[in-house]
């Protein structure tokens, strides 16, 4: 039986509780007073800001190490040329204050020599890129930020580019949804390099990356081509990781054109792992090309093929093919099936979402729940409004989460009231999702 799906790759597997289980704070750094014996001189962040422009590096430098303690919304676009600045230290820096400045928890380190407080430690983005959007707060990304981080992860110093280009995949899809479009057209075509990328693990980095940002969301027109080919391409790699992560980010594009690549894959490998991972993508792509496969795979012994054919049937959006998915579960007693065949029923027949919520709180169905909350969130909000506050009083955060990310007006009207809930998780989260849906 498959166990939840990769919490390292899919980012609808890291969500708020994993987020809010990480403690980033470490201490407090303030733009006040440095104190010397001879005078004492105040710092305000206007000063600090012209010193970014400095041509001086030691000044640059310093400045940035002052923003980056601080996570200032108002420093976001200043530093943002310091991302391709010709030093790598200060680059790294850069890229480490953007990521604070977006934090739901800034991560401010010190330490203090004499009486001077100076910054030390680094802010590393795989870490918080592996949490998910959970993992930070309400701000919009300015569409100049993610444009420069990806630019960034093409830099030549190996380090600087790794750092910038997980800094794009954690920060790209938090830029305003009036700026999606714009941002998917400009970078793109700079991650469709670096799939080609003779390092291994920038590969996967660059994978893991699209797989996340350029995630099909409601609204978004076609994939690149020159993106999703290059993907495609990236299934022929000699290390598996490679093929695998590839078959993950096709699916989560919904790239039709990898339809046959996949099925090719899949006949291939007949079952394992990789099997599953390539029919897990045809059945997030849903072609109609696939659904004679789907339903040969229901009544299967394999039960992570049939629970995946459970999901590629009920995203075909075909009302008449619920029957065949119920009527196969009817003496199944296996949860992860049970689950899928929820899904169906919501997707197909319009069936209640209260058994999926209700399976979060199962640690071994929870991140299959979640997924399907995602994925269901998308206008239905009205359907969901019931279950953000259940009997017991307890405010459903992931529900929160994925109503945010839903793209639904009318999710706007569910969340609001949250906003400034007693609970500053529930509050954080409601204020987060209501910057995503406007």
């Amino acid at each position: 039986m498959r166990t939840p799906r990769d919490t390292d790759r899919d980012w609808t597997m890291n969500v708020a509780r994993r987020a809010r289980a990480v403690i980033l704070a470490v201490a407090a750094l303030t733009l006040a007073t440095v104190t010397s014996s001879a005078s004492a001189q105040t710092i305000t962040f206007e000063n600090t800001v012209a010193d970014l422009s400095s041509k001086d590096g030691k000044v640059r430098a310093r400045a940035v190490e002052l923003l980056k303690g601080e996570g200032y919304a108002e420093a976001a676009l200043p530093l943002e040329p310091l991302i391709l600045d010709p030093v790598d230290d200060i680059q790294m820096s850069a890229i480490a204050s953007e990521l604070n400045i977006f934090l739901a928890q800034k991560v401010t380190p010190k330490k203090r020599v004499g009486l001077i407080v100076e910054v030390r430690g680094n802010l590393s983005a795989e870490p918080v890129f592996t949490l998910g959007p959970s993992a930070l707060g309400p701000r919009r990304v300015p569409l100049a930020v993610a444009v420069a981080l990806a630019n960034g992860a093409l830099d030549r110093t190996f380090r600087v580019a790794f750092e910038s280009l997980y800094a794009f995949g954690a920060l790209a899809g938090e830029v305003a949804r009036a700026d999606r479009p714009v941002m998917i057209q400009r970078t793109g075509p700079l991650l469709a390099g670096l799939i080609g990328s003779p390092d291994l693990n920038m590969r996967i980095a660059a994978l893991r990356v699209v797989g996340r940002v350029y995630a099909k969301r409601p609204g978004d027109g076609p994939v690149d081509e020159r993106l999703g080919d290059a993907v495609i391409s990236a299934l022929n790699s000699r290390e598996e990781p490679v093929r695998e992560t590839a078959m993950w980010a096709l699916g989560m594009m919904e790239y039709e054109r990898a339809v046959e690549g996949l099925s090719s894959l899949l006949t291939f490998y007949r079952k394992g792992p990789l099997a599953e991972r390539a029919f897990d993508a045809l059945a997030r792509i849903s072609h109609e090309a696939n659904m004679p496969q789907f339903v040969e795979r229901l009544n299967g012994k394999d039960l992570t093929m049939r629970m995946i054919a459970i999901e590629g049937i009920a995203r075909s959006n075909d009302r008449e093919r619920n029957a065949a998915v119920q009527a196969g579960i009817v003496k199944d007693k296996h949860e992860a099936i049970l689950l899928a065949a929820h899904f169906s029923n919501v997707r197909l027949a319009d069936g209640s979402v209260t058994t999926i919520v209700e399976a979060t709180d199962h640690e071994k169905l929870r991140d299959q729940a979640l997924q399907y909350i995602y994925e269901l969130a998308p206008g239905r909000a009205a359907v969901f409004s019931a279950l953000i506050r259940p009997p017991t009083g307890e405010v459903r955060l992931d529900v929160i989460d994925a109503l945010g990310l839903s793209g639904d007006a009318a999710a706007v009207a569910v969340v609001e009231p949250l906003a400034t809930d007693k609970d500053p998780n529930v509050a954080l989260a409601a204020q987060r999702a209501l910057a995503r849906l406007r």
